[in-house]
């Protein structure tokens, strides 16, 4: 009985050993796995903290970024409406450059036209001052000849008066000897009427 018994104790120490071992152990476990979870459990508050602080200032960032979307939605409805300003500003510049690229065409045509009446124009000039200078060369020519004919008639003029005095003093000597004539046919009728042909003989031929 006693080495039955004795076996039994053994085995009933090994038991309560063993029992004592696990209970020990699990409450070591246990303690360890609760410190575990509550450092963990620590780390999820603060984590959670923080991404609460996050979620925050996330909320506050998408309030912001959606105020900035209504006012981007703003500046876009005015700058569309700008836009439709401008786009009717644009094509009403595009009708006043198509109209000033007409005139300006039309411009660039009539400048071809003064151009070339420009150019025909300097060649007429061109004439007219060579014809210019061929008329002053004549002009020159002539005013030399008229100077020479004016010389010419100062010589006839003096020749002339000097003929004028001759031909005066000729007709008073032509009057002279007429007034003589007259005189010596008056003289010689009495000459010839006074003639005594009895006495003289034949009256001389200058009474015939």
């Amino acid at each position: 009985m006693s080495f039955i018994g004795r076996p039994l104790n053994v085995a009933l120490v090994a038991v309560v050993c063993l029992l004592l071992t696990g209970t020990v152990g699990a409450t070591m476990f246990y303690q360890s796995s609760a410190g575990g979870l509550e450092r963990e459990n620590e780390q999820l508050r603060e984590r959670n903290e923080e991404l609460r602080n996050e979620l925050s200032a996330a909320r506050e960032n998408v309030s912001a970024l959606r105020q900035r979307v209504k006012e981007l939605n703003q500046s876009l409805s005015q700058t569309r409406g700008d836009v439709g300003q401008v786009s009717t500003k644009l094509e009403r510049t595009e009708e006043m450059l198509n109209a000033t690229e007409k005139e300006l065409a039309n411009t660039e045509d009539e400048l071809q036209q003064k151009k070339e009446q420009l150019s025909e124009a300097q060649s007429n000039l061109e004439d007219a001052r060579e014809r210019i200078s061929e008329l002053e060369t004549k002009v020159t020519t002539l005013e030399e000849e008229n100077a020479e004919l004016e010389d010419e008639v100062n010589d006839l003029e003096r020749e002339n008066r000097q003929l004028n005095e001759t031909v005066n003093s000729l007709e008073t000597e032509v009057t002279t000897l007429e007034a003589e004539n007259e005189q010596l046919k008056s003289d010689l009728r009495t000459v010839c009427n006074e003639w005594d042909e009895s006495k003289q003989g034949p009256k001389p031929e200058e009474c015939s």
